[in-house]
């Protein structure tokens, strides 16, 4: 399978193609809207990137063991390598794990099918070596294990802090509510998953076949998961000066860790479709 036949789904408006489908990037993707549903001006956008960072941010500074973090179905993992960047420090001192997923390519065909800066960046970030990739079928992870810098190894079964979807098992997967079910074994008390709404809806055969999702059966399927994990499903931010604001993302955040906090982002985030 090619990278082409991968994204075959998505073929039309180059930018689509190469940024929604398989760089992996997400920074100036917004995760607030309206009260109403309405979208922010650009200059109050806080891209889903900025958020992941805060909240691995807030972990940090509270957690007794490494925080993990999983991009799942990440294609190139751009954000995800950004964010190990960021935390480089934490990353080297195994107080923090990334983890990038993919069932159809590994990251380096997917950072070949990109081009100009994205290429430049993603292929630079790789060489660095901070992500753990994981490419196999996703039924297989909860089995899988990472081993960190300090010579450890953190069984995911134990639990990822946070997880994040997008154009990935809710909306790609044909038999997503298995594969639903399989990601909640990765969550508990003290999780995080986020899932883009526009997923819950949409979704796309790898044949390049649109369809709807049954909204009614992705939320029941959230639900389980929710009961079972000790997980609550929040549809708005929690805390922080966009209190009460309209999230672009479902959460299913666990009893047992902090609510949904969003912080400013001086001068907020150039917004992209």
């Amino acid at each position: 399978m090619t990278i082409y036949e991968v994204v075959n789904p998505c073929v039309g408006d180059p930018y689509q193609l190469q940024y929604q489908s398989y760089s992996g990037g997400y920074r100036d993707m917004r995760i607030l809207q309206n009260k109403d549903g309405t979208q922010l001006p650009d200059a109050e956008n806080v891209g889903v990137q900025d958020f992941i960072g805060q909240r691995l941010g807030a972990l940090l500074q509270n957690s007794n063991h490494p925080v993990v973090f999983m991009d799942v179905g990440g294609a190139a993992g751009l954000s995800a390598m950004r964010l190990a960047k960021q935390y480089e420090t934490e990353v080297r001192d195994s107080k923090l794990a990334v983890v990038v997923t993919s069932a159809n390519l590994p990251i380096d065909e997917y950072i070949k099918g990109l081009r100009g800066s994205w290429a430049d960046e993603a292929a630079a970030l790789n060489q660095e070596g901070l992500v753990h990739q994981k490419h196999t079928d996703f039924t297989s992870i909860p089995d899988t294990s990472i081993s960190l810098p300090d010579g450890t190894t953190y069984d995911l079964r134990e639990g990822v802090d946070v997880v994040h979807e997008r154009l990935s098992l809710t909306a790609w997967a044909p038999n997503f509510a298995p594969a639903l079910l399989t990601l909640g074994e990765l969550l508990s008390s003290n999780s995080l998953y986020m899932v883009r709404r526009k997923d819950m809806t949409e979704g796309h055969n790898l044949d390049g076949q649109f369809r709807m999702r049954p909204v009614w059966a992705v939320g029941t399927t959230q639900a389980v998961v929710a009961d079972s994990r000790g997980l609550e499903i929040i549809d708005h931010c929690e805390e922080g000066p966009y209190s009460g604001y309209g999230l672009t993302y479902r959460m299913l955040r666990g009893l047992d860790t902090a609510p949904v906090h969003i912080e400013p982002v001086p001068g907020g985030t150039p917004w992209k479709p």
